[in-house]
């Protein structure tokens, strides 16, 4: 007779050191949709500091417990909190702001053309604009991003409904955000004026 096998250990996360137990939960709190891969891209998210119901909105189909454990596995306790944005105004107040919500939207247009998934929020592409609007920024200005992937979020529900529009700027041809209605920006109400012009007409007057 041959040996019999024993049943698989269960995962238990009692007693282990506090990154392993984080990980050990999130394991065991997949779905079978569920995937390594998917845990990485929550993972990634919980770094850039996004709170957990934004994960949430964003991936949907991710369990709340592991959303919750890998952002305490990198946030721990620094993690976000705070009104969270809801208005372009506020983003489009400050030239560089206005200017790198631009360049990410831009991104993020380009991976859905790529993907053809028309407009829409995909946290596949969100994550792939994100990632290289970083990069991009990063690389032209050696300054952390001004553009949090909480505000990044806010533009592409906007772009998803058709609140906002990246249009090329008649004057230097830039592709900029604006508003398709009038929104407060400082003292002003406006759609929104070519962030690289502004700043390039503030340059030229100092």
């Amino acid at each position: 007779m041959g040996a019999q096998l024993k049943p698989a250990r269960r995962l238990n996360a009692k007693g282990l050191p506090a990154p392993q137990a984080v990980t050990v939960l999130a394991l065991k709190s997949l779905s079978a949709g569920q995937d390594a891969r998917t845990i990485a891209l929550i993972y990634e998210l919980a770094e850039w500091g996004m709170r957990p119901r934004l994960i949430l909105k964003l991936v949907g189909n991710a369990a709340r417990a592991t959303i919750k454990a890998m952002v305490a596995k990198a946030q721990g306790a620094k993690t976000t909190g705070g009104r969270l944005p809801s208005s372009l105004g506020e983003i489009m107040y400050r030239s560089l702001g206005h200017l790198e919500a631009s360049i990410f939207l831009r991104k993020y247009i380009g991976f859905l053309r790529i993907d053809g998934l028309g407009r829409r929020v995909d946290y596949e592409v969100f994550i792939q604009a994100y990632r290289d609007y970083r990069a991009s920024v990063s690389w032209m200005t050696r300054l952390p991003p001004r553009i949090s992937p909480e505000v990044a979020f806010l533009i592409v529900e906007q772009y998803a409904v058709e609140k906002i529009l990246l249009n090329p700027c008649p004057e230097c041809t830039i592709y900029f955000v604006q508003t398709q209605d009038i929104v407060r920006v400082g003292s002003e109400f406006t759609r929104g004026s070519c962030p690289f012009c502004k700043a390039a007409g503030r340059r030229r007057r100092t």
